[in-house]
């Protein structure tokens, strides 16, 4: 947990930096949690925290009652395939992490959703294992027969070193306590081994022009939003090192950020964009000038273009546990 000095302001998670509020109210502009928050940065790392407390409980609610995953089944999900080429690298498909775990080793992957990530490494002679909080989603990936945990990562959970890689998509920003998080998944990796996290990017483009509306703040699910400084600094003080870290952004994000900008909703309000139960549609304007963008392949030469100046929305992180493979 991060913690508040006494009559003091709330303490970077990362450097233990002071923080200022940078954004009052945030609140949740997608499926309508109750409350609001405020954003915090960091004055030394830039790091950013939501200023909420949940216990493990509630998150496994918040995920298993609020996120609209109760009406999916695993079919309705493509299966995974390897992508290479052209329209692979327009297209941004290499910023999750699963797709940098090579062929035939053990694989813990964080969050996995419905399982097919673990489907796909299995298909690639991967012991693959998977940790999911939302309930339903368990139960649809036990299903298929994958192996599945339900419920918070917990390092005690598994012996030290079992596995060659760990893969945090779009995780590592859910954490509570990042630092504690981060050296629970260095424990369980083998000496060599790595932890590939793909997570938001604070430091991009997309935060300093959109202000509170960019879509990656979505309170208060992520509660810690990275920039590179933040991240390699939370990478050391865990005793991993930083092979590389750079901007690797899913182009189809930009197109989202543009319904969200035009459909966000309002506090207690689900968007109609995000939110599959409600029947709206987002605005005229913003479909029609959806299909224009996307005839010119803006969303992809944009997002492309700034992963090229480091100013993308995702950060692709390969992180190493020191010691012979």
């Amino acid at each position: 947990m991060t913690d508040r000095a006494p009559d003091g302001p709330l303490a970077c998670p990362v450097c233990g930096g002071e923080t200022v509020v940078r954004l009052r109210g945030q609140y949740d502009d997608r499926y309508g949690y109750p409350g609001q928050w405020d954003r915090r940065r960091c004055r030394r790392c830039g790091h950013a925290t939501l200023d909420a407390r949940f216990s493990d409980e509630d998150l496994g609610r918040l995920y298993t009652e609020w996120y609209p995953r109760a009406a999916n089944r695993y079919e309705d999900t493509k299966p995974y395939r390897s992508l290479q080429g052209f329209r692979a690298w327009l297209d941004g498909t290499r910023h999750s992490a699963f797709r940098s775990v090579p062929p035939n080793v053990s694989v813990l992957d964080i969050g996995c959703a419905y399982g097919h990530t673990l489907a796909y490494h299995a298909e690639r002679g991967c012991r693959a294992v998977g940790i999911e909080a939302d309930q339903h989603a368990v139960a649809e990936g036990r299903r298929q027969g994958l192996d599945i945990r339900q419920g918070l990562f917990d390092a005690g959970d598994f012996e030290p070193g079992s596995f060659d890689y760990v893969t945090l998509d779009q995780v590592l920003e859910h954490a509570q306590d990042p630092r504690a998080f981060l050296a629970g998944v260095a424990t369980v990796l083998k000496p060599g081994g790595a932890v590939v996290v793909s997570t938001p990017n604070v430091g991009g483009y997309g935060a300093r022009l959109l202000g509170r509306r960019w879509i990656h703040w979505h309170p208060p699910y992520h509660l810690n939003v990275f920039n590179r400084t933040s991240l390699s600094r939370l990478a050391h003080d865990v005793g991993l090192e930083v092979r590389s870290i750079r901007t690797v952004t899913d182009s189809g994000w930009l197109r989202h950020q543009w319904f969200h900008f035009f459909t966000r909703g309002r506090p207690g309000e689900s968007s109609v964009y995000w939110d599959p139960r409600r029947k709206g549609r987002p605005r005229r304007r913003a479909r029609a000038g959806a299909r224009w963008l996307d005839r010119l392949h803006a969303f992809q030469l944009v997002t492309r273009l700034a992963d090229a100046l480091g100013l993308g929305d995702n950060m692709l992180a390969i992180l190493v546990k020191p010691g012979p493979q």
